[in-house]
């Protein structure tokens, strides 16, 4: 099993957590202004941690929950100035499902996808890497 939560715009992280409890997070800056990151706090590049496979197993509980496979594949609202894209994926057993969340709220999104995707953060912690240091920056 592998479950994907990838963020652009702001803060640019894909997480992806393993079903033994590896937790791959991958940090990127690509919007620059004037040669400068404007978010020179999150951390770059790859690191690795580790969940329980009980912290995996009740996550993939929470997905089974909200019916994951049986929503949208993306709920989006046309605008010319998307502040934020995110995907949330899940895969197993053969099986693979995505779901694109731009402006989501305003797309008719239920709030139990982004009940998984703070569920995905608060679990792996991401807020270690997202919210790094000045050391990590753009720069």
């Amino acid at each position: 099993m592998s479950l994907t939560r990838f963020r652009a715009k702001g803060s640019d992280y894909r997480i992806q957590i393993h079903g033994d409890g590896t937790v791959v997070y991958d940090g990127y800056c690509q919007i620059t202004i004037d040669g400068h990151c404007p978010f020179p706090d999150e951390v770059l590049g790859h690191r690795t941690s580790h969940i329980s496979e009980e912290v995996v197993n009740s996550l993939f509980n929470q997905f089974k929950e909200v019916d994951f496979f049986s929503l949208a594949r993306g709920y989006e609202v046309l605008t010319l100035c998307v502040t934020e894209r995110k995907e949330l994926s899940i895969a197993f057993d053969g099986h693979r499902k995505r779901v694109t969340d731009e402006l989501a709220t305003e797309a008719g999104m239920p709030d139990a996808v982004m009940l998984l995707e703070r569920a995905v953060d608060s679990v792996t912690n991401s807020s270690q890497w997202i919210a790094g240091n000045a050391t990590h920056g753009c720069g």
